[in-house]
C-alpha cells in the first residue's frame, strides 16, 4: 500500500502532467487529498500553525509600534497644531461612508481623524494594505508621514493662480519627528518581513492561492440579498469573480462532455494565467509539505533502529519524527 507521501507525490505529478481545464481538475484532487488523508492534513495543519505563530508574534510587535507612533502623534500636534485635523468626520457618498477607492475616502485616510479611529478601533477606520501587510502600525506611520509633509511643504498659490507645493521646507524643525517615524517604520517593516518569510516557507500563501482557485471550480452558491449589506456583499463577490476571471475558470472545468473550449482569446489568456500562477504555487506548497512528511518515521522502521540500542538507555529521541520512546514501553514490547 502506498504511503501518504507516495500518494501526495503521485497527485502532484498528475497535476504537473496535466494542462488546460484538466490541470485544474487534478489540482482539485490534490487539495482534496490534503484534506482527506489524515497524515497529510496533520502536516499541513502543522505548517499552518507555524505561519500563525509568526503572525501572532508580529501582532505583539504591532501593538508596541502603535503605542510608539501614538506618542509621536501627540508630540507632532504640540509642535504643529495646524496639522491636527482629528475633528474631521469620515465623508459620506450617496449615504454610505466613502470607501478608500473614492477621492473623498482617500483624502480622509491620511488624516489624524483616521489615525484616532484606528487607535480607537472604530467602524470608520480605514487601513491601507501594503502587499500583505494590513497592520495598524503600517497605516499609522503613513498618516504621520503625510501630515508632516503637509506642514513642511504646504500647498501654496503661485502668482499665476496655480496651486502647488512649497519648494522650501517651511518647518525644518520637524525633521527630527519625521526621523522618529522612519525609525519605527524601519523596525515595523523588518518585523513584518519575518511574517512574510514564514508565510512563504510554510507554503501558507501559496496554499491560500490554490484553495481560492479550487473554490471557484464549484457551482456558485446563491448569496442572500435581503439587507443592503447583503446586497453589497453579493455585488462585491460577483465583481471580484469577474475581475479575477473565475467565471471562465468555472465554465471551463465543467465535465468534459458538457464544457467546450474557451470561447474567446480573453478566456484562454485568463485560464493560462491562472494555470501558470497555480503551477508556481503548487511547487511552493508541495516542497514544505513533502519535507514535513519525510520527517515522519513509520513505526516498523523506528523499531528496527531501536533493536541496536543498548538497553541501559532510558529513552530515545528520534529527532526526525520528534518521537520519544520510553525504555519501559520497549521492555513490555519485548524489543529490549
Amino acid at each position: 500500500m502506498p504511503t501518504p507521501l507516495e500518494r501526495l507525490e503521485r497527485a502532484c505529478a498528475e497535476v504537473k502532467e496535466a494542462s488546460g481545464p484538466d490541470f485544474f481538475r487534478r489540482l482539485r484532487d490534490y487539495v482534496k487529498l490534503t484534506r482527506d488523508e489524515k497524515p497529510i492534513r496533520k502536516a499541513l495543519e502543522s505548517l499552518k500553525r507555524e505561519a500563525e505563530k509568526a503572525s501572532e508574534e508580529f501582532a505583539s510587535d504591532d501593538r508596541r509600534f502603535v503605542q510608539e507612533l501614538n506618542t509621536i502623534r501627540s508630540r507632532l500636534v504640540k509642535l504643529a497644531p495646524e496639522a491636527d485635523d482629528s475633528q474631521l468626520v469620515r465623508p459620506r457618498v450617496e449615504g454610505h461612508v466613502a470607501p478608500l477607492a473614492s477621492a473623498e475616502g482617500f483624502e480622509w485616510t491620511y488624516t489624524l481623524a483616521n489615525f484616532d479611529a484606528i487607535i480607537a478601533d472604530t467602524d470608520d477606520k480605514i487601513i491601507v494594505k501594503k502587499d500583505l501587510d494590513s497592520s495598524d502600525s503600517g497605516t499609522l506611520g503613513a498618516i504621520l508621514h503625510a501630515k508632516i509633509y503637509d506642514v513642511r511643504y504646504p500647498e501654496q498659490e503661485s502668482t499665476s493662480g496655480a496651486i502647488g507645493r512649497s519648494e522650501t521646507d517651511q518647518r525644518p524643525d520637524l525633521m527630527a519627528v519625521a526621523a522618529e517615524v522612519n525609525e519605527v517604520e524601519g523596525r515595523q517593516v523588518a518585523a513584518y518581513r519575518k511574517v512574510e518569510d514564514a508565510l512563504e516557507t510554510t507554503g501558507f500563501i501559496a496554499m491560500t492561492r490554490i484553495e481560492n482557485v479550487v473554490a471557484h471550480l464549484e457551482p456558485r452558491e446563491a448569496l442572500p440579498m435581503k439587507t443592503q449589506e447583503e446586497k453589497n456583499a453579493a455585488v462585491n463577490a460577483m465583481f471580484a469573480e469577474v475581475m479575477g476571471g473565475f467565471n471562465y475558470l468555472r465554465e471551463a472545468t465543467r465535465p468534459p462532455d458538457i464544457a467546450g473550449p474557451p470561447e474567446s482569446e480573453k478566456a484562454r489568456e485568463i485560464l493560462e494565467r491562472h494555470e501558470d500562477e497555480c503551477r508556481s504555487a503548487l511547487d511552493r506548497v508541495h516542497r514544505p509539505l513533502r519535507q514535513h512528511l519525510e520527517g515522519k518515521r513509520n513505526l516498523p522502521t523506528l523499531v528496527g533502529r531501536i533493536r541496536h540500542v543498548p538497553p541501559l538507555i532510558g529513552f530515545i529521541a528520534d529527532v526526525g519524527g520528534f518521537v520519544v520512546v520510553v525504555a519501559f514501553v520497549l521492555r513490555i514490547a519485548g524489543v529490549i
